[in-house]
């Protein structure tokens, strides 16, 4: 009885020790509760799962070093076995010691680090104590003033009543005067006839005259009489000045920095955003769509994108939304369509607030849903005025770059050309937005046009050679596409599946593809375990950190594990066929020119982030797509990776790079020294 009794504790105890060894996050009790597209992420609980160590900020990754180094060791060597085990928890104690201490080391000094903030923010706080009494001091005596400034109303309150009666003695004096005043306008109105008629008079008299003495000029002055007959009259800046008189260029130069107050002088400047940074306006014309309700819809012109309202309103559910904005793929045509009875449109090209922010309240703007707002109000804190000098261009990015809508962007260059006595224009493009330029620029004008109307091309963190997380987004999906960063600790955020539906059918995302003809070297991008236990993510991680991502044979040739290995050249045969059969029709269409001389200067602006936080290489603990893969990070913006911001530097006409650091992909648009350094480069004029 009592070894029954002792046995029934035995196993209380281990039931009891792996209940309490499940500890939920505050994220998954929370999402328990929410609808399943959506997901909120607390404290960074989106922690990195592996870096690239071989990959070295600020360098070229594709290096012949680089790759010697890692074919130099042997895959199946001893001590990887020793890394590799397949019991449960084992390989976890052997991890390089090395690499404890120096984590330790870095948590040692990260706590230094802290208690220094500390200090300070306690320093910090008894000044704001200080300066609280002597503000309490202040009040005080602002109280006294207030009693005084009261009593001394009530004075001027009855100076005002005698103010007041004597104002209804002028008022009666008034209307005698108004009187008075009539009988002389109608005197006046006499005479004014008169004096037209008299100046009307003198006027052809004058005209006559002028012609008798222009007459006696010409006869008298042979060679003046050509000069009149082939004088032609141009104005530049607002001044009208004869074409036979010579221009001092480099005076014009001067005074169009210097005088920062003419708004005529002004550089007319284009600002195109990236993949989800332009708004778009829907509009339904019988169009039947599942998830918005089984009724045919019709309706006026609506904000769609971006519309925090419509994608938490329980009327108008984010499928709903999301199905709307959804494009369908033209097999036959090889063209990407709206839903049927779908319009979908830009908002207001040429004007701000389609690019300013993404989503307003009556009118007012929502902080959280900024995009050119930062560099926008640089522009126009300095002269520029909305629609004339500083321009917004948004155009539908759901689109590829082979079906956007360059006709009208072209001929609005055009139009403020002329209008603006044919000031060049400066082109600045953030992410997409610099493809969309590169494009128009490569494929639709020739040089002589580029050359006529183009003064500047900026470029700012743009992904000429593609993103890896555009691969994570095809097969798995990226919730970071539809993303508020509440605050400090939480975030919120729609699921990857979710997105992964949407993402699908978007055509722009082919065109952000990493592609193998941009690379040197061909990298490995996913991993895929086939094993029949899952690997050990530490051990995985000393796999990569050996193999790194241009050696697939070192992944291989192991012994000890099977892997699959897919690079930059045939991951794509993982995709659906109705995506591989997007894939292949993009093909013709993603050659960026960078050997292209274009005639215009280039200006290369990004930023790297302090951490490795940038996709790299994906890890399958499976083959099973749909499940979440382990992320290897590299260096990069947290969006593009490095490599693939710097290669705007290999355009023929890449006249200045500059990588402002501990930058994130968004986070440099809304830098304001970074908006400084961009409006510096649109200030510069180029004949």
């Amino acid at each position: 009885m009592s070894k029954l009794l002792l046995l029934i504790i035995v196993c209380n105890l281990l039931i009891s020790a792996l209940v309490c060894s499940y500890i939920p996050s505050l994220g998954s009790i929370v999402n328990l509760f929410l609808k399943a597209p959506y997901k909120i992420s607390f404290f960074n609980s989106e922690k990195i799962k592996g870096e690239i160590p071989n990959l070295q900020d600020g360098e070229n990754f594709t290096t012949k070093n680089g790759i010697k180094d890692l074919e130099g060791g042997d895959s199946s060597s001893e001590q990887d076995k020793k890394e590799v085990v397949p019991e449960e928890g084992a390989g976890v104690q052997k991890e390089d010691v090395t690499y404890k201490e120096a984590v330790v080391e870095k948590e040692a000094v990260a706590v230094k680090e802290a208690e220094a903030e500390g200090k300070e923010v306690e320093a910090e706080g008894k000044e704001v104590e200080a300066e609280g009494k002597e503000a309490e001091a202040e009040g005080k005596e602002a109280e006294a003033e207030g009693k005084e400034v009261e009593s001394e109303g009530k004075e001027v309150e009855s100076e005002g009543k005698e103010v007041e009666e004597e104002g209804k003695e002028a008022e009666a004096e008034g209307k005698e005067a108004e009187t008075e005043g009539k009988e002389a306008e109608a005197e006046g109105k006499d005479v004014e006839s008169e004096g037209k008629e008299a100046e009307a008079e003198g006027k052809e008299a004058a005209a006559v005259r002028a012609d008798e003495v222009q007459k006696n000029v010409v006869e008298e002055h042979p060679k003046i009489s050509s000069f009149f007959k082939k004088s032609k009259k141009h104005k530049f800046n607002g001044e009208s000045k004869d074409e036979n008189k010579k221009v001092d260029e480099k005076h014009v130069e001067t005074n169009i920095d210097q005088d920062k107050h003419s708004e005529s002088k002004k550089l007319t400047t284009y600002l195109l955003p990236g993949v989800g940074g332009s708004t778009l306006i829907a509009q339904y014309k019988n169009a039947l769509i599942p998830s918005c309700g089984s009724n045919v819809l019709n309706s006026e012109p609506f904000r769609i994108w971006f519309s925090i309202k419509r994608l938490f309103s329980v009327t108008t559910n984010i499928y709903c939304t999301l199905d709307t904005i959804r494009l369908n793929y033209d097999v036959e045509k090889k063209l990407y369509v709206n839903q049927p009875g779908v319009n979908i449109s830009v908002e207001e090209f040429g004007k701000l607030k389609g690019v300013r922010h993404l989503d307003y309240i009556r009118n007012t703007a929502i902080a959280i849903t900024r995009y050119y707002h930062i560099l926008a109000s640089q522009f126009t804190s300095n002269g520029y005025v909305e629609g004339e000098s500083i321009i917004g261009a948004p155009y539908d990015w759901r689109y590829p770059l082979n079906q956007q809508d360059y006709d009208t962007f072209k001929k609005h260059i055009e139009h403020m050309y002329e209008k603006r006595n044919k000031i060049k224009v400066n082109l600045i493009g953030h992410s997409f937005g610099g493809l969309f330029i590169n494009f128009f620029l490569s494929r639709i004008v020739n040089k002589e046009w580029k050359q006529k109307y183009i003064n500047n091309i900026i470029y700012m963190s743009c992904p000429f050679k593609g993103t890896v997380k555009t691969v994570r987004a095809l097969l798995h999906g990226n919730r970071d596409f539809i993303s508020f960063k509440l605050s400090k600790l939480i975030s919120f955020s729609v699921s990857d599946g979710m997105m992964k539906a949407i993402g699908n059918s978007i055509g722009s995302l082919f065109d952000l593809i990493p592609y193998r003809e941009y690379y040197e070297y061909d990298q490995v991008v996913i991993i895929i375990n086939i094993n029949d236990k899952p690997i050990n993510e530490k051990v995985m991680q000393s796999v990569i950190t050996r193999c790194g991502i241009y050696n697939k044979e070192c992944y291989l040739n192991r012994t000890d594990i099977k892997l699959k290995v897919y690079t930059l050249s045939n991951w794509h045969e993982l995709l659906s066929e109705d995506l591989k059969e997007k894939y292949y029709n993009n093909l013709p269409y993603i050659d960026r020119h960078f050997d292209m001389d274009h005639g215009v200067p280039i200006y290369c602006v990004h930023s790297t982030q302090k951490n490795k936080n940038t996709d790299y290489l994906l890890f399958y603990q499976r083959e099973n797509l749909n499940d979440e893969p382990i992320v290897y990070y590299g260096g990069g913006d947290g969006t593009v990776p490095y490599d693939s911001l710097a290669s705007c530097s290999n355009f023929h006409n890449s006249v200045k790079y500059k990588n402002f650091q501990y930058n994130g992909h968004m986070e440099i648009l809304h830098n304001p020294e970074v908006a400084k350094y961009v409006y510096n480069i649109a200030q510069t004029y180029n004949e």
